[in-house]
């Protein structure tokens, strides 16, 4: 190993050499040696595998070359064909892919994007403890440079699981070691085409010295390790479509491909999707009409003049939903900040109100927007410039997002010591009113009403945890059903689940089948059956409008009873001599 070593880098250094003294006026016989050595410098510095495969192919066949000339070329002629065979990705997965999106960012491109954006970690900025910020270290950034390239094939849905099936190839010259840790510490499976494959946990993976996959389905390793082991084989790099889209790529920083066609219905959304004339801008309506549309890409980039995406909607041959006309071009410049104002109407107060912290990041740059349709394909581009530091809106964003459990965490640390009634109180009450105390209020209200079963306790941190759900209708219609269906808590807390799921049904607008129900439940243990049986009939018939009968059966039995009871208290309540109530 040491003199193949050794050998290599001689190789290295003669290469250079041959490669400046060698005459160009007059051609000269090589030797096998000196071809290696050409070989080697075009491999190594050009990056030309196709160049230094024809004269790896020469050595290797050369009967008068030494034989460990011979070896090596032979080693290195392997190593150029698999660079050659995975240089384009889209040539590993089947024609029948419906999105794959392929990624090439460089290392520095990626650095100067993220430090334009304020999310790239600096000495002049560092870290506080404690502090919530995205800082991406350059050193990690710098690992990937040795990455030439990733592509996500997504191939279809299992309907089984409700999941996406696909492929995650990784092109990457340093991949050597990565097989030696699977194979160290996976299960081994049997090898495709030489090719050693692996399964860990749910994911196989495949490794060869420049290629890495990974699916959930053994069977697109396989698919993939097929195409690589014949290139004759129907690919999405064939397909006439796919090919015309995939010929637009160029050292982007990103790619994406998708038919709208065939990924619709596995979405379980209809292909076409009708909607009045003029009730939508003509390029949505475009969008809508996916049953025209033969596929979509797109091209993202990162450059002087700031961030650049370029899309290309492809339709049917005379489809007349692409808009605008032929010859009729968008040429659009605006400013983000004042685009906001403009969508309010659109948007409502409360979306509207969401946005204006994105809108007073992005109010200093600049958007230009171009479109412009040529038979049946419509190319628009966007070009973002004066492009923002971000974090604080990302640093903001991922506050909001570790809080709640910062403040779950914190709870259930006090709650570990058993902590009396009046201090678990005191502890709840600074997360009073606060959504991201939702989940340490509920670890105190179980404490409360369960382990110190102190009710007067629980209800009042109950009031707190009931502010903090206020705009959560999901939160607060599961905390009323378990508080009215469960053990530890039924009957004691059903004043607090009605309040809940009267909220919850306040924010769907009462169309909630499932809210529904949980409120005639709740108004049934308060004593209320006349209005129970109400609601479960009205819950009864959102089913039913629904078109669905999962559960139906459970609203009627439900029905059936708070009828039962209603009539049991009517029989009971003696006839008012008054007619007022």
């Amino acid at each position: 190993m040491k003199n193949r070593f050794r050998s290599v880098c001689v190789l290295a250094a003669l290469g250079l050499l041959g490669a400046c003294l060698l005459p160009a006026a007059h051609p000269v016989v090589e030797t096998p040696q000196q071809m290696l050595r050409r070989a080697f410098f075009l491999e190594q510095a050009r990056e030309d595998f196709t160049a230094a495969a024809e004269l790896y192919a020469k050595v290797a066949a050369e009967r008068t070359a030494p034989a460990e000339t011979r070896s090596l070329a032979t080693e290195r002629l392997a190593l150029c064909r698999h660079e050659i065979a995975t240089s384009d990705l889209a040539r590993l997965v089947p024609p029948s892919t419906l999105v794959y999106v392929e990624t090439n960012a460089s290392a520095e491109r990626s650095r100067q994007l993220l430090d334009q954006l304020g999310l790239l970690a600096r000495d002049d900025r560092p870290l506080v403890p404690g502090e919530n910020r995205l800082a991406i270290h350059p050193e990690w950034i710098q690992t990937t440079a040795a990455l030439r390239g990733m592509a996500l094939a997504i191939t279809g849905f299992d309907p089984a699981r409700h999941q996406p099936t696909g492929l995650l190839l990784v092109r990457s010259p340093r991949l050597g070691l990565l097989e030696s840790i699977l194979a160290a510490s996976a299960r081994v499976l049997p090898p495709v085409h030489g090719v050693p494959v692996f399964q860990v946990g749910p994911v196989y993976v495949a490794s060869t010295p420049r290629l890495l996959l990974l699916s959930p389905n053994p069977e697109e390793i396989r698919g993939a390790l097929d195409h690589l082991a014949d290139p004759t084989l129907p690919a999405l790099s064939t397909d006439p479509d796919a090919r015309e889209a995939l010929q637009e790529r160029h050292s982007d920083m990103a790619f994406f491909y998708a038919r709208p066609q065939l990924l619709m219905p596995l979405l379980g959304l209809p292909p076409q999707v009708r909607v009045a004339p003029g009730s939508l801008p003509p390029m949505l309506l475009a969008l809508l009409g996916a049953n025209k549309v033969r596929f979509l890409s797109g091209r993202l980039d990162y450059g002087p003049d700031g961030l650049a995406l370029a899309l290309t909607l492809r339709g049917e041959p005379g489809a007349g939903f692409l808009l605008p006309a032929p010859g009729t071009n968008l040429d659009l410049t605006t400013r983000l900040g004042a685009a906001l104002p403009a969508l309010r109407p659109v948007l409502g107060p409360e979306k509207t109100a969401r946005l204006e912290p994105v809108a007073a990041i992005l109010s200093g740059a600049t958007l230009h927007l171009t479109s412009e349709r040529s038979g049946d394909a419509l190319k628009m581009s966007a070009t973002l410039t004066g492009i923002p530091d971000i974090s604080p809106l990302v640093n903001r964003m991922l506050t909001e997002k570790l809080r709640p459990q910062r403040t779950k965490d914190e709870m259930r640390e006090l709650l570990a010591t058993r902590p009396s009634a009046e201090a678990t109180v005191v502890a709840a009450r600074k997360l009073a009113g606060q959504p991201s105390g939702a989940g340490g209020l509920r670890l105190a209200f179980d404490y409360l009403a369960v382990e110190r079963q102190d009710a007067k306790a629980a209800g009042q941190v109950g009031d707190w945890l009931a502010q903090a759900l206020s705009e959560n209708a999901a939160g607060l219609n599961s905390l009323a059903w378990t508080l009215l269906t469960e053990k530890p808590y039924s009957p004691r807390f059903g004043d607090l689940a009605r309040r809940l799921s009267r909220r919850s049904n306040e924010l769907t607008l009462g169309k909630r089948w499932s809210y529904v129900d949980t409120l005639a439940l709740a108004e049934f243990t308060c004593g209320n059956a006349r209005e129970a049986v109400r609601l479960e009939q009205r819950a009864a018939d959102l089913l039913k409008a629904s078109g669905g009968d999962g559960g139906l059966a459970d609203v009627l039995k439900a029905l059936q009873r708070f009828r039962a009871g209603s009539a049991r208290k009517a029989a009971k309540t003696p006839v008012r001599k008054s007619g007022k109530h």
